[in-house]
C-alpha cells in the first residue's frame, strides 16, 4: 500500500470512527433526555401551553420600519414533543417523537408518513391547510388531556433540540426558556464581534451586528427554534477563531459541524451556520497566511461538501435506526420529503426573490448601502490591483444563501418568514470584502526579506 492510499484509507477510517461517536453521543443524550417522566415537567409545560394558546400560532413585533413575524408553531410542537415522551420507553420515544401521546390514555397512534406532519381534524378551520394546525391548542388539549384521541409521529428529524429543552423544562417555563435563550444568543454575539474587532477589525465586528439585525435576529431571538441556528453558528466562529484557524483537520471540523447541525436543528437556517464558520475561517486564514486562488477554492470544495456529508449522512442514520429498530419506513418517506422540499419551478430566480423580497425593507438597504459606502470610502489609496484577490473569499460567500434557496427552493419559499434571514452571511460578506481590499482587516502580508 502507498503513502498516499495509506493516507487516504487511514482519513476514511478516522472520519467513520468520528461519525459512529458522533452517533452514538446523539443516541445517548436523547436516551438521558428520555429518561425522566413527564409528570416532572408537567406544571412548566402547562404554563407554556396557558402562555402559547393565548398568544396564538405566531405574532407581528412592530419594529418601527416594518413588522417582524415571530413563528410559535414550531416552538408549540417542540414542547408537545418534549411533553409526550414516555420515559418507560425512553428508545421508542426518542425514535418516533410523538405528540399528543400521553401513555395508556391516547387512542390512536399515526405512524410517520412521507407526509407533512399532521394534526387531528378539529385543529383545521377553512383558513389552514392539513399541514398548518393549531398547533398552541392542540399543545393545550394534550397537556390538559382534552384530546388524546390521535397522537401522530415525526420520525424522521433527530429532534436533539430535547438533549436541553426537557431539562430545562424541569425548572423553567417557555418564557423563561425564551429569555434564556435570548441572554445566551446576545452574549455569544458579544463574545464573537468583540473577538472579530480585537483579531481582525472593528469596522467587521460592527458589520456583523447590521448583518444580523437586517434580518431581524434579535427580534427572532424571541423564538428558541428560529434563533437556535444564529446561536450554533457563533458558537462555532468562536471555536475556530480561538483555536486560530488551525486547519490540519480542517475536513473533520466542518463534517462535525454538519453533522452537529442536523442533529439540533429544525430545517430553519442551518446554511447560516457553515457560512458563519468559512467566513471566520477566512479571516483567520488571510491573517497568518497568504490565500492563493487555488488554496480558495479547494477550502470551500472541500468544507462545503464535508459540511453536507455530514449533514445529509447524520440525518440519513436517523432513518436507518428507525426503519432498524422499530420497523418504519423512515427511509422512503424522508426521501419522499426531500424530493418535495427541493422541487424546481418555472423561474427559479424570481422564486429565490420570492424568499426574500417581502422581508428586506428600504431602511434596511438604506443602512447597508450606507455602511458600504463609509467602509468604500475608507479604503484610500490601493496599494495594487492585486489587494482585490483579498475579497474572493467574502465575495463566494455571498452566493451561499442564494446556493441554498436553490437546493431547497420548495422549502425556502413556503417558509420563507424565517428563511429570509440566511442572508445575513451575505450582508456580512459584502461588508467584509470590502474591508479586504481597503486593507482594513487585519491580514497576512508578504514581507521583503
Amino acid at each position: 500500500m502507498g503513502p498516499k492510499i495509506s493516507y487516504v484509507f487511514l482519513n476514511i477510517v478516522k472520519f467513520i470512527l468520528v461519525f459512529i461517536f458522533l452517533i452514538a453521543m446523539y443516541m445517548f443524550t436523547l436516551f438521558f433526555a428520555s429518561s425522566f417522566p413527564s409528570a416532572w415537567i408537567k406544571d412548566n409545560i402547562e404554563e407554556s401551553a396557558d402562555l402559547l394558546v393565548n398568544r396564538g400560532e405566531g405574532y407581528n413585533i412592530d419594529v418601527g420600519y416594518k413588522t417582524v413575524p415571530i413563528f410559535e408553531y414550531t416552538n408549540s410542537l417542540m414542547l408537545n414533543h418534549a411533553y409526550s415522551i414516555d420515559y418507560v420507553h425512553p428508545v421508542q420515544s426518542m425514535i418516533l417523537v410523538r405528540k399528543n401521546f400521553v401513555p395508556g390514555m391516547t387512542e390512536i397512534v399515526h405512524e410517520n408518513t412521507s407526509e407533512d406532519l399532521k394534526s387531528a381534524k378539529r385543529y383545521y378551520n377553512e383558513y389552514t391547510s392539513e399541514t398548518d394546525a393549531f398547533q398552541a391548542q392542540e399543545l393545550f388539549d394534550s397537556v390538559y388531556e382534552n384530546d388524546l384521541t390521535e397522537s401522530f409521529e415525526y420520525a424522521r428529524y433527530w429532534h436533539g433540540y430535547l438533549v436541553y429543552l426537557r431539562p430545562l423544562l424541569l425548572i423553567m417555563n417557555y418564557n423563561q426558556i425564551s429569555f434564556l435563550s435570548q441572554i445566551v444568543f446576545c452574549l455569544a454575539l458579544a463574545l464573537y464581534v468583540t473577538l472579530i474587532g480585537k483579531n481582525f477589525s472593528i469596522r467587521g465586528a460592527i458589520a456583523c451586528v447590521i448583518a444580523f439585525a437586517s434580518v431581524d435576529a434579535f427580534v427572532a431571538a424571541q423564538s428558541i427554534n428560529e434563533i437556535t441556528c444564529f446561536t450554533i453558528a457563533l458558537f462555532w466562529g468562536i471555536y475556530i477563531i480561538l483555536k486560530k484557524g488551525e486547519d490540519k483537520n480542517l475536513g473533520l471540523l466542518f463534517f462535525i459541524i454538519g453533522s452537529t447541525t442536523n442533529f439540533i436543528d429544525f430545517l430553519t437556517n442551518p446554511i447560516v451556520i457553515y457560512g458563519i464558520a468559512i467566513m471566520s475561517y477566512f479571516l483567520i486564514r488571510n491573517k497568518n497566511y497568504e490565500v492563493t486562488f487555488k488554496d480558495m477554492f479547494i477550502i470551500y470544495f472541500k468544507t462545503s461538501v464535508l459540511w453536507a456529508l455530514g449533514y445529509g449522512l447524520t440525518w440519513a442514520s436517523k432513518w436507518v435506526i428507525g426503519d432498524l429498530i422499530m420497523h418504519r419506513n423512515i427511509i422512503a418517506n424522508a426521501l419522499n420529503q426531500i424530493t418535495y422540499r427541493t422541487v424546481r419551478t418555472n423561474n427559479d430566480f424570481e422564486a429565490i426573490f420570492y424568499c426574500i423580497k417581502d422581508f428586506v425593507s428600504i431602511p434596511v438597504i438604506i443602512a447597508n448601502v450606507w455602511i458600504a459606502i463609509i467602509n468604500l470610502y475608507s479604503w484610500g489609496e490601493i496599494k495594487s490591483i492585486k489587494d482585490f484577490k483579498y475579497a474572493i473569499p467574502y465575495l463566494i460567500a455571498i452566493l451561499i444563501p442564494f446556493v441554498w434557496y436553490r437546493v431547497l427552493l420548495s422549502h425556502s419559499m413556503v417558509h420563507r418568514f424565517f428563511t429570509y434571514r440566511n442572508v445575513a452571511i451575505s450582508l456580512w460578506a459584502i461588508q467584509l470584502a470590502i474591508l479586504a481590499v481597503g486593507q482594513k482587516l487585519n491580514r497576512f502580508e508578504k514581507r521583503k526579506e
